[in-house]
């Protein structure tokens, strides 16, 4: 009886702390000013970026999010690392459009 109670413990701490805490991209999201940016819009963005990029991507993603101009900067870019980048950010684009438009 312990250990459930314990684990029930344990997993409602972490399903709140999910529904308090908003990710970069979600946070990046809820301050633009798009008129599309809204909580669930931006919550459904957030968990398209946490199934395509990691945290540093994230990072990258919600920088291009709160100033867009960003991006061609990066594009430019004769880093691979940027390179690598904008594949996995094509791929959030993606899912983005598919999932949360």
């Amino acid at each position: 009886m312990k250990h459930y109670l314990a684990g029930t413990c344990v997993a409602l701490f972490i399903f709140s702390g999910q529904i308090v805490v908003a990710g970069t991209v979600q946070q990046a999201c809820l301050m633009a000013q798009s008129t599309k940016a809204n909580n669930r819009v931006c919550r459904c963005i957030q968990n398209a970026a946490d199934a395509t990029l990691n945290s540093k991507d994230q990072s990258l993603a919600a920088a291009i999010i709160r100033n867009p101009d960003n991006v061609t900067d990066i594009k430019s870019s004769k880093r691979r690392t940027h390179a690598q980048f904008m594949e996995r950010y094509s791929q959030f684009g993606e899912l983005e459009r598919a999932f949360c438009s």
